[in-house]
């Protein structure tokens, strides 16, 4: 065996130009496939930690209701202010931070003749700053207190708009008796956050300005919980036992998997579509070391009559181009793995800005278009070993076929 190796080894320095070729071609595909499925990886993660921390936090407390209707944002459906502080109750013994919330359907304008649709949320500033993470994505100006009657919008929403700040928009929307109500309103903040569907379509103001002009009266549609853990399971289950021996049985909750499920359902279908793509991938990359070893071994085919007519067993010569074709997929996937990382690193500190080429196209992730990367170390593993592995399997084949042929054929192979 020690004979086989080292006969290996020297074919693997004698051709030098072919194993550098072979080793770049392996190494090349194993840095694309754990640079891809690690930012796969991220962008699937970091949508789900956005709609937490932008649109429904872990879960929320509404009524029957307005669960039932919540696309429309229906304004009749909500708690008045005596239930909102049982919730408040609840929220306390189970340990969670919680914020009220009435979203409400509006057409904004500025200086022009028509509006432009968008989803207007009254929140409780400091509570809501405690359950989202708006605040921390303020550009310009500031977020709101409890007594500002301005309103804050989006970065896109500026663009869309033309409007800045200290400029004076129109809201067109309907109070809680249904009365048609036309308010202008000051930009006091313009925010910036990674989640598009939230930078594209939510703007908001206090509760306070909400009941003198909208007539909300103290009342919530939902109330967001966001639990310290960071996950639903067990503070869920507390607060809707809370929620039943409070004699609150006619609310209800929904999780954040349930509010995003578009995305949920989205999501699925991304990981089929990406796990096709990684799939392909490997195909590449297989190919690509099928042809580089097969040429390896057939242009070998004299050689191998020359050592067979000296005396070389079959499964000698076998085992040699094995253990030539496993140093190369070791050289190979080392390098790749190694320029996986450097790849990875780059992105996971520092990203890929795509913002150029997506710009306001909607890709379906609930992320910036700054794309960033996650560790992998499982594919890691699985790309290095895929690599060794299928350099092997694929000198089996062809050297199983020269060592069948005649020594006198093989000798005059050209």
């Amino acid at each position: 065996m020690r004979n086989i190796i080292m006969l290996a080894f020297k074919n693997l320095t004698r051709h030098k130009k072919r194993t550098i070729i072979t080793s770049i071609a392996i190494s090349f595909g194993i840095m694309l496939l754990i640079w891809m499925h690690g930012m796969l990886k991220w962008a699937d993660n970091e949508s789900q930690r956005n709609l937490k921390k932008y649109e429904f936090g872990n879960f929320t407390v509404t009524t029957k209701q307005y669960k039932e209707d919540r696309e429309s944002y229906p304004v009749d459906a909500v708690m008045d202010n005596s239930l909102i502080r049982k919730v408040y109750k609840i929220a306390e013994e189970s340990g969670s931070y919680v914020s009220p919330r009435t979203g409400f359907k509006s057409m904004m304008s500025y200086k022009r003749g028509f509006g432009l649709p968008y989803i207007v949320f009254a929140i409780d500033p400091e509570k809501d700053a405690e359950v989202f993470s708006i605040k921390e994505k303020i550009i310009e100006g500031k977020y709101p207190d409890q007594n500002s009657q301005g309103i804050l919008i989006s970065a896109y929403c500026k663009k869309e708009l033309g409007a800045g700040l200290g400029d004076y928009l129109v809201m067109e929307t309907r109070t809680k008796y249904d009365t048609f109500q036309a308010l202008r309103v000051k930009v006091i903040g313009i925010y910036d956050c990674p989640d598009p569907v939230v930078n594209r379509n939510h703007l908001f103001i206090t509760r306070n300005m909400a009941e003198r002009d909208l007539q909300l009266e103290g009342t919530a549609a939902e109330v967001v919980f966001r639990t310290k853990s960071g996950k639903n399971e067990s503070t869920l289950g507390k607060v809707k036992e809370l929620l039943v021996s409070a004699g609150l049985s006619h609310l209800t909750t929904e999780t954040w998997q349930e509010l995003g499920s578009d995305y949920m359902t989205l999501s699925k279908t991304k990981k089929g579509g990406s796990n096709i793509m990684i799939f392909f991938i490997f195909i590449i990359v297989a190919v690509g070391i099928i042809n580089t070893m097969l040429m390896a071994v057939f242009e070998r085919i004299r050689e191998i009559g020359m050592l067979r007519a000296l005396g070389m067993r079959d499964k000698d010569i076998i085992y040699s181009f094995i253990a030539e074709a496993a140093g190369i997929g070791i050289l190979g996937s080392m390098i790749g793995l190694i320029l996986g990382i450097g790849v990875s690193a780059y992105s996971v500190y520092y990203g890929l800005d795509f913002t150029s080429a997506y710009k306001d196209m909607d890709y379906g992730y609930r992320t910036g278009t700054v794309f960033y990367n996650e560790w992998n170390p499982e594919m890691m593993l699985t790309a290095v070993i895929f690599g060794i592995l299928c350099s092997v399997l694929v000198s089996i084949i062809p050297a199983r076929k020269a060592v069948k042929m005649e020594i006198t054929d093989a000798i005059r192979y050209i």
